[in-house]
Order: C-alpha cells, then structure tokens, then sequence
C-alpha cells in the first residue's frame, strides 16, 4: 500500500488532485477499521497496532493514528475522529457497521469521480473499485443462492459486500 500511495503522489497535480479523494478514503477505512480490529478484537497494544497500520498524511494521518491507538474503546475512537469521518460513524456500535458506511462513502465517492473527471488516472480507479465491489456484490448473491439462504439476507448481505 505505501508504494501506491507513494506512487499517487509522484502524479502531476491535477492527477493527484482527482485521486486524491478517493484514495484517501480508501486508505483511511482500511487504517481505522484494522485499528478498531487490532486494538479490540484482537486486544493488540497501541504500540503493536500502530506499527500495523499504514502511515498517511491522510484525514487519519500519523499523528491522529497515534492518538486513536491509545483509546480503550470503539466508542471513545469515534469520539475523536475528525470530520467527515466523525458524522458519518456517529452512533456506529460494531466494527461491521462502520466498515458498511465507509463502503458506502467510498462507492459515492468513486461514483461521483467517474461523473465529474474526464479521463483521468482517478476515473480508471473509481471505476475498478466499483467493478470490484460489484463483482462481490454477484458472488455474495451466488454464495446466498447456493446456500439456500433468504432472498432478503442475500440482498442485505450483498449490499455491503467487503472492498478490498
């Protein structure tokens, strides 16, 4: 992941201006939801969750991380999140539900990438993640299919099928 990240800001300004968005999003829910996991599910020291994670100058970036490794619950991590991660998570009870809003702010965000650009590196991007979270989303159906699940928990699982 660094060497993508080192590689986005090695583009030209306007390239790195219309990724941007969408990788700092991306970049910044794979840091807070292992965050959440390390420290919580896993019972990691902050120490050994810090190391773990992935160093940006993101929204969640170095200093931040450091400090949301050092709280002793989901809650009071929320708590401290800057905007807009802090009113999109409000009142989020589970690492699940979290991960399932930032999937939903990742495929805006990717959709509106697509709308706005013309083609640039951030379209072709924005339009990987969304292929990607599409197939998930067919092989979630599949998956439900096969198993003999509920129709409803099959559409209810597919809609938020993991990103990468």
């Amino acid at each position: 992941m660094l060497g993508f990240i080192r590689q986005v800001m090695d583009l030209n300004n306007v390239q790195r201006k219309h990724i941007l968005p969408l990788t700092s999003i991306f970049i910044d829910r794979f840091n807070l939801l292992w965050l959440l996991r390390y420290r919580f599910a896993y019972n990691l020291s902050a120490a050994e969750t810090y190391y773990l994670l992935i160093p940006t100058s993101f929204w969640l970036n170095r200093t931040l991380l450091q400090k949301l490794v050092e709280l002793d619950s989901l809650e009071e991590v929320l708590e401290h999140l800057p905007e807009p991660f802090y009113s999109l998570l409000a009142g989020a009870e589970s690492t699940f539900v979290i991960d399932q809003r930032l999937i939903k702010e990742i495929r805006k965000v990717a959709e509106i990438t697509i709308k706005l650009h013309s083609f640039t590196l951030a379209k072709v991007f924005a339009y990987i993640l969304l292929r990607e979270m599409e197939m998930r989303r067919v092989m979630a159906i599949v998956k439900g299919k096969r198993l003999n699940l509920n129709k409803k928990i099959i559409l209810e699982v597919a809609e938020y099928a993991p990103v990468i």
